[in-house]
């Protein structure tokens, strides 16, 4: 399984609007940075308020249907509402999670991704 460490930048123009939830943020938010790594590559930061397109490697992990792609993030299931929301669905299949600890995720505390 390959892992994508994923987490959003985001903008609302009601700064009150987190109060009322995530899913309810997210109506009106929009996405500024998308920060993401895959695996053991290199870190990469997508400007998406300038126009940056989506990459490439990002777009096939995010609409893989196969379960070869575990996506973690801090606020998982804002991250997923927010990126199926602005991205038609895309990633809205993939398991996305933040494991409590390394441990649970590796099985040992040494971070080793293939």
């Amino acid at each position: 399984m390959k892992i994508i460490f994923i987490d959003l930048e985001t903008f609302n123009p009601e700064p009150k609007a987190i109060n009322n939830g995530a899913a309810k943020y997210s109506e009106k938010a929009e996405i500024i940075l998308i920060s993401y790594a895959i695996g053991a590559e290199p870190a990469r930061v997508v400007d998406v308020a300038n126009g940056e397109p989506m990459p490439d490697d990002l777009y096939a992990a995010l609409s893989d249907k196969t379960g070869e792609y575990c996506a973690l993030a801090h606020n998982s299931y804002f991250d997923r509402t927010m990126i199926a929301r602005v991205y038609g669905g895309l990633g809205s299949q993939l398991r996305l999670s933040m494991p409590l600890n390394l441990e649970s995720l590796f099985g040992h505390n040494t971070l080793f991704l293939q």
